[in-house]
């Protein structure tokens, strides 16, 4: 077992299983990877003709997270590959978040059953692609595909390192959803992890190939802008915000952005005047502060 940071800055712990599990014989043609939800990392063998996946202990594979019913789905191999079947669940089975009844799986298809989102892997190579995965587990968040914490912290160090040695700006925004604990009160969690992957994603669409975004809390991102003054900076969140509200024909964001110059770049400093300027956004009817650090 290995301990790694999830997106909210604790500690998760990546449970690597293999061999026999609860009488199965492992099968290493194809198998699913937890990479969100309970034990992270766990690896599930398709070592069955049918494997029954749910909350009941009498499945073949139990999953620890009320959001998944008794008997929720069962993975089978049909004449054109491996299946998985919705059991009449009352959180759905998604596959690469399309609902489904009954679907085909392929190398690297996504499977959520409630809150539970697992890789599926088959075929040649198996051990290295789950090998692959786990490095991609202990730096993105399973949900929404950011950068955990840790990788942020990590990155944002580095450039205020270059940023003090060749008098470079860095730039960093925290954006929040708006009200989201009564977002999930009002539609549950399932919905409310659905918000958060589509936000995520148009974030992400819109970036440049050296930012970074990253998952720094249950509803909060934080993105790393390197060379980046305040004026780009602030022009860049104001087309993410348009970006989003135009995804979800909304706008559930605010956003906190500062700007450092050179020596002034100090990664305890910057992200102390982001969140500053998130607490401040808040309060505006844009949903957008900026603070500069000096």
């Amino acid at each position: 077992m290995n301990d790694m940071m999830d997106g909210t800055g604790d500690s998760t712990v990546i449970t690597v299983i293999s061999g026999v599990s609860r009488g199965m014989l492992f099968n290493d043609d194809a198998c699913l990877v937890v990479v969100y939800g309970e034990e992270v990392g766990r690896r599930l063998p398709m070592g069955r003709q049918e494997t029954v996946i749910g909350r009941s202990r009498e499945c073949d594979i139990q999953l620890r997270n009320d959001s998944a019913s008794r008997r929720h789905a069962s993975v089978f191999i049909s004449p054109d590959g491996y299946m998985v079947r919705d059991l009449g669940s009352t959180n759905g089975t998604a596959v690469n978040d399309q609902p489904v009844t009954e679907s085909l799986l392929a190398d690297g298809d996504e499977l959520r059953l409630g809150r539970t989102v697992m890789r599926f892997l088959c075929g040649k190579g198996i051990e290295g692609k789950y090998q692959d995965l786990l490095v991609d587990v202990a730096r993105e968040d399973g949900l929404t595909g950011a950068a955990k914490q840790a990788v942020f912290n990590q990155c944002l160090d580095d450039e205020c390192a270059r940023a003090r040695r060749y008098n470079r700006g860095v730039s960093v925004a925290v954006l929040e959803l708006r009200n989201f604990d009564d977002y999930v009160d009002r539609v549950g969690r399932i919905w409310a992890d659905l918000r958060l992957r589509k936000v995520s994603r148009v974030l992400s669409r819109t970036l440049r190939t050296n930012d970074l975004l990253a998952r720094v809390g249950e509803s909060r991102f934080a993105l790393l802008l390197p060379e980046t003054g305040p004026e780009d900076a602030r022009v860049c969140l104001e087309r993410l915000f348009e970006d989003v509200r135009i995804a979800l024909d909304e706008q559930p964001v605010i956003g906190g952005v500062t700007s450092a110059m050179g020596k002034s770049c100090v990664s305890l400093s910057i992200m102390g005047a982001a969140d500053e300027a998130l607490r401040q956004a808040r309060t505006t009817e844009a949903g957008i502060s900026f603070i500069a650090v000096t």
